[in-house]
């Protein structure tokens, strides 16, 4: 019962313990990232608040037709400051993001050399045992004397006629084919009878 509930946890599975990793770090990220947002939206907020003080003042003062009487130096000092802090903000969660989704991406490398693929199709070089024998038709690689047709193109690869021998039309579809090498037509499937 103890093994069966570690292994639905995940206790003593590298891969499932890469996994829970991969995505705890991907939480931190993004606590992080959400974290660094609220700080520049309130920061934000207050520039926008300083440049309403502004207009305030302008909008007051020309009403009353009155000299504008207050430091401008003070709010644009201060939406500067607010500028380059949100700037500084930016720059360190773009930063820490970045130095994450490396730490993800290596995990993720790590991960996928470690997780079985039961399933995984092969590479066609692969299955061809490193073959450098490619169909004449479209360019994509077989097994010689295994692979009777192309996967790609459906090319046959038997092997050309003994010398001397003719070749016969398809009764079906009138392609022509060798009579003593193909079983079946290469334009329509048809068992071929060599008597066609």
């Amino acid at each position: 019962m103890a093994n069966f509930l570690g292994d639905l946890l995940g206790k003593d599975n590298p891969v499932k313990k890469l996994q829970k990793e991969i995505e705890g770090m991907e939480l931190r990220k993004q606590s992080l990232v959400s974290a660094v947002q609220n700080e520049i939206r309130v920061a934000r907020q207050k520039v926008d608040s300083e440049y309403q003080q502004i207009g305030l003042k302008v909008y007051t003062s020309h009403k009353n037709n009155e000299d504008i009487n207050f430091s401008q130096t003070t709010h644009f000092g201060e939406i500067e400051n607010l500028n380059n802090l949100i700037a500084e903000k930016e720059a360190k969660m773009n930063e820490m993001a970045k130095r994450y989704d490396e730490e993800i991406g290596m995990l993720r490398a790590h991960l996928s050399t470690i997780m079985p693929q039961p399933n995984a199709p092969k590479p066609w070089n692969a299955l061809s045992g490193g073959s450098n024998a490619v169909c004449a038709n479209c360019k994509n690689p077989y097994t010689p004397g295994v692979d009777l047709f192309c996967k790609g193109c459906g090319q046959s690869f038997a092997t050309p006629a003994p010398s001397g021998s003719t070749q016969a039309c398809c009764g079906n579809c009138g392609k022509p084919y060798t009579p003593s090498v193909d079983a079946f037509c290469m334009g329509c499937g048809q068992k071929l009878n060599p008597d066609n």
